[in-house]
């Protein structure tokens, strides 16, 4: 037989192999997005083909590595990636994934001193400037004192390592975010307290709320008094208060919150959004550099971020809008950003 008919039938059989082990890939593929979406635009084009040919061949040793390009996760930019993008080019969605757009509040700050029009008015300012995005907000109902958790609610039954107030405080804010459409994560500083506990405690007072989305844990609190910065969460742990979450609502996610990856369990479970609430840095190209690196770590996982702490104040200052230069900045960087928030801490330098 010529050589040529041999070298040909070589190529296609490699081509048909590589074919089937991307359709083997697509029905296993975790991401929300299109396969070879790398951009994260809801289409699969000539952006994304570019993207992947600068990284091809490339492995995480290398500088043109690029976690988006490695579609099938098998830590190299290949022919394999390469036929997975090829087999959706064209592709499209439709539509954007939407952005969560808000504000982190809590009992520490002036949560209890705004009414609840004011925390509407501020994530619906902060929607109208961001493409494709949904009014959201981080509510903290769960203050670390010590080795306790002062939830700012009341109960009839104590468990170890949790304060409660003798009123509540949350539901007439709870109902106006309904009223409004918001999107709001309930977080918690753990403390010693049991999380589990501290997720039932909480999702059974406020799982009739529609603006609940899920549950946070500010892992940096996570038994702080004995561990620097909170003590690492185990894969085990995180699979266990997911499950425990979502039992509440199957539609409900887990909000997991530091500033170092190996605070975060190793294993990404689906569901399970990673928050970045790092500060410090020189500029906003700093930020956005070590946010897409966390962003990276955890793909095709949802992140979110928290800015405008008052540590970068000399930079953000400068801005005309500051939430929007920096919302817009993440988004356009890194694809699977699910959320931006700005802290209270410095909320009323923006939004007095």
């Amino acid at each position: 037989m010529p050589k040529k008919i041999v070298s040909g039938l070589m190529l296609a059989l490699l081509f048909t192999s590589m074919l089937a082990l991307a359709v083997k890939f697509q029905a296993h593929a975790a991401t929300a997005t299109i396969p070879g979406d790398l951009n994260n635009d809801n289409k699969v084009d000539l952006s994304d083909l570019g993207i992947l040919s600068r990284a091809f061949g490339s492995t995480p040793a290398d500088s043109n590595w690029n976690r988006n390009a490695d579609i099938n996760r098998d830590g190299a930019v290949s022919l394999i990636d390469l036929a997975i993008l090829a087999l959706h080019f064209g592709e499209s969605s439709g539509s954007a994934s939407e952005v969560l757009a808000g504000w982190r509040s809590s009992p520490y700050e002036f949560q209890q001193e705004k009414e609840p029009s004011y925390w509407v008015n501020v994530a619906e300012n902060m929607t109208s400037k961001i493409g494709n995005s949904v009014p959201s907000g981080v509510w903290i109902l769960g203050e670390i004192v010590g080795h306790q958790c002062h939830l700012t609610f009341d109960s009839s039954v104590s468990f170890p390592n949790i304060v409660f107030l003798n009123m509540d405080q949350n539901e007439k804010y709870l109902s106006a975010f309904d009223a409004a459409g918001l999107k709001v994560w309930l977080q918690v500083e753990p403390a010693d307290a049991n999380v589990e506990t501290l997720i039932d405690l909480v999702l059974q007072r406020y799982q009739h709320h529609s603006c609940v989305i899920g549950f946070g844990v500010d892992v940096e609190w996570l038994q702080a008094d004995s561990y620097p910065d909170g003590r690492a969460v185990t894969n085990e742990e995180a699979q266990g208060w997911l499950d425990r979450v979502k039992s509440y609502n199957p539609s409900y996610q887990l909000f997991l919150k530091h500033w170092l990856i190996e605070k975060m369990p190793t294993t990404h479970a689906a569901d399970i959004v990673f928050t970045d609430d790092s500060q410090g840095f020189s500029n906003i190209n700093a930020l956005a550099d070590e946010f897409s690196q966390w962003a990276t770590n955890f793909w095709p996982s949802k992140v979110c971020f928290q800015i405008g702490y008052d540590s970068d104040r000399s930079w953000w200052s400068q801005f005309a809008d500051p939430y929007k230069t920096i919302t817009d900045k993440l988004t356009s960087e890194i694809p699977n950003c699910n959320g931006v928030y700005w802290v209270d801490f410095t909320l009323l330098s923006i939004y007095p």
